[in-house]
């Protein structure tokens, strides 16, 4: 118990908040772990939503060297989660501005 408290803790406080955390709505809580080399940008977290569920994300984004459209494709697909479990009725999966749902 210790040491998964501890290991939240320092998840919940990444000093990088630019990927998974940008998809989330006030109120929800991410503890994650970021990670970025030349040709791969990642984050994975725990999300604790205000309405009380929990979820885990992973993305690892391939991407030529130190691409900014891996960051926003991260962003995105973090928003789209989210909804889908705010709300999985409604939800449209729509990552790109002119793809059909």
């Amino acid at each position: 118990m210790r040491s998964r408290d501890r290991m939240l803790y320092i998840m919940r406080n990444i000093v990088r908040n630019t990927l998974l955390p940008e998809g989330l709505e006030p109120g929800a809580l991410i503890a994650h772990k970021t990670g970025d080399i030349k040709s791969t940008l990642g984050d994975v977290g725990i999300i604790d939503m205000p309405n009380g569920k929990r979820y885990i994300a992973s993305i690892l984004v391939k991407r030529p060297d130190n691409s900014p459209l891996a960051k926003e494709f991260i962003q995105k697909a973090s928003g789209v989660a989210y909804q889908y479990f705010k709300n999985p009725q409604t939800t449209n999966f729509k990552l790109e501005e002119n793809q059909k749902p």
